[in-house]
This record gives structure tokens, sequence and C-alpha cells, in this order.
């Protein structure tokens, strides 16, 4: 993890947005990714689950994502790969998102491994 983004999961632990479970599961995740995709710029990512497990913990609902926008998301070849990788994620989440968040966090991770193959 960068030592940037790192000082802002920080943050949000300090400022008890996030706990202790939350940025043992967001860790897992960041390292989950370097295996799987290297050392890529993973901050939105990794920042969007921490407040995404704060608003379901709190009861928050976030809006869809917009149709058209979903649609694209989905028709993209890279997407049932970030499917399949955010399904061994969930194994270890410390809080069920629902799945607007989810779709968010499934848009990160196509754009994460979209850049990696476009190197």
């Amino acid at each position: 993890m960068k030592e940037e983004t790192a000082t802002k999961l920080n943050v949000l632990m300090d400022a008890k947005k996030i706990d202790s479970k939350d940025l043992s599961f967001i860790k897992k995740v960041d390292s989950k990714i370097i295996d799987s995709f290297g050392e890529v710029d993973n901050e939105m990512l990794l920042i969007h689950l921490g407040i995404a497990l704060e608003r379901t913990k709190n009861k928050e609902e976030v809006d869809e994502i917009p149709r058209e926008v979903w649609q694209q998301v989905i028709n993209k070849e890279e997407f049932p790969r970030a499917k399949n990788f955010w399904k061994e994620c969930k194994a270890l989440i410390p809080v069920m998102l629902p799945r607007e968040e989810e779709s968010y966090i499934l848009m990160h991770l196509v754009n994460i491994i979209r850049s990696v193959q476009n190197g």
C-alpha cells in the first residue's frame, strides 16, 4: 500500500469512520490486488471501501450507478475478472455491502484491471 493511501486510511480510522476490522479487510484487499495485478493505483478503490463500510454500518444509502454507466461497466471484457476477484474479497469482508456499493467497487476493479492491461 502506498504511504499516502495508508495515511488517508489512518485518518479515517482516527476519525472513527472505519475500525480495525475494516482496516484489516482493506489491507487484505490491497494485498490481493498486488498479488493479482501488481503495483497499481488502487487508492480510490481502497478509500471507497472504507467509506462504503462506514455507510453500510450507519445504514446510509448510496445512489445507484446510472443505468447507462453500469451497462458500460458490465459490458467491459474485464468485468468477469473483476466480479470473480470481488467474490473472493467478499469472503473476508466484515460487513456485507449493499448491491449499490458493490456496483461502485466493481467499477473501480474494472478500471484497475483495464489500467493493468493497457499498461
